[in-house]
């Protein structure tokens, strides 16, 4: 018998055929790449090219783990969290949107609860895979326990960090290096280094510093304190929550923060052997130096903030609201500052 080719005019597809396209469907908006496989456990789906399936294993062993430890002081909530594992920068790009240069790794959508990391030999050998999965569960976690994103991103970022166990060495002496250049960020300018960063060195920097600076909140409050005020900031302003806890606004905390630094160098240059080492009265010489000079430039602002009767011009006719970042008051339009 011979077969004829014919074309239904059934409006209804076969079953077989909405199947198809049910599930096709189905992975564009989860964005799960057709014949990728999956991994499942506790609130986790771990998305894999199935040559992966060894580090999709391991992957799920470690984010379990730190979901338990970071359970502690985050809420993981009830949703579930997607992780892709990425084995292309093709695929990578497609989950991390404009975040997909070269030194970036990791990246999470806290509020849909996406994580996309790039498979460990896809990132380097020299990357942290572990660390990177830890720091975006640490960013889901922490946009479901404020309910949004409530932190300055240098805090969101250094908490992931700290969490993380990152750059527990390479950050002080990065910071170290900046301090010596002066190449300290200012305060109104961190958050903006973050999300949008000339270089990848200032990119680095702006890391580095964010978690410098929360490492020393972390010390000087304490842990209780310290994790009492991010849960705080779930229904107040982060300047709020921090006056409250450490009866200082963040240009305060800032100042006491830089007025620090001086010991991060002291401690960065010991412990690398450099060459200030062998000249250890040169070396405290010119801590002690920068230091009174530092002292001498906070006076003289002071001063000048005391002796002026009027000021040169109006700051409200250039901006909203200029100081409104050391106070967490808002602008005329209603946005806060500094948001993260």
């Amino acid at each position: 018998m011979n077969r004829k080719t014919t074309i239904s005019n059934n409006p209804h597809p076969p079953i077989r055929s909405r199947v198809h396209a049910a599930l096709l469907s189905l992975c564009l908006f989860f964005s799960i790449p057709c014949g990728a496989d999956t991994l499942a456990g506790g609130p986790f789906q771990i998305v894999y090219a199935p040559s992966d399936r060894a580090t999709a294993e391991q992957s799920l062993k470690v984010l379990e783990e730190a979901l338990l430890e970071f359970s502690a002081h985050l809420d993981g909530g009830s949703a579930p969290i997607e992780v892709h594992i990425a084995t292309t920068p093709d695929e990578f790009q497609r989950l991390a949107a404009h975040l997909s240069g070269k030194r970036v790794v990791g990246v999470a959508q806290p509020d849909k609860g996406l994580i996309a990391v790039k498979a460990p030999y896809l990132a380097g050998r020299d990357q942290d895979y572990g660390g990177t999965l830890r720091h975006e569960l640490v960013h889901v976690m922490l946009y479901r326990t404020l309910s949004g994103d409530r932190l300055p991103r240098w805090l969101n970022e250094g908490v992931a960090m700290m969490l993380a166990g990152e750059y527990r060495w390479a950050a002080p002496f990065t910071v170290a290096r900046m301090y010596a250049g002066r190449k300290i960020i200012a305060y109104p300018e961190l958050d903006f280094a973050l999300t949008a960063p000339g270089t990848e060195m200032e990119f680095g920097s702006a890391y580095a510093q964010s978690l410098s600076m929360t490492r020393f909140l972390y010390d000087r409050m304490g842990a209780s304190s310290f994790w009492a005020m991010l849960r705080d900031c779930k229904s107040a302003h982060f300047s709020d929550a921090l006056r409250h806890y450490t009866r200082q606004n963040p240009a305060e905390f800032f100042e006491a923060y830089h007025a620090s630094l001086w010991k991060v160098v002291l401690i960065g240059v010991a412990a690398s052997g450099s060459l200030f080492v062998l000249n250890p009265l040169i070396f405290f010489w010119v801590l002690y130096r920068r230091r009174k000079k530092n002292q001498a430039i906070y006076k003289a602002w002071e001063e000048e903030e005391q002796e002026a009767e009027e000021p040169p011009f109006c700051w409200d006719e250039v901006v909203d609201d200029p100081d409104a970042w050391k106070d967490g008051t808002e602008a005329e339009d209603g946005r806060p500052y500094p948001r993260g």
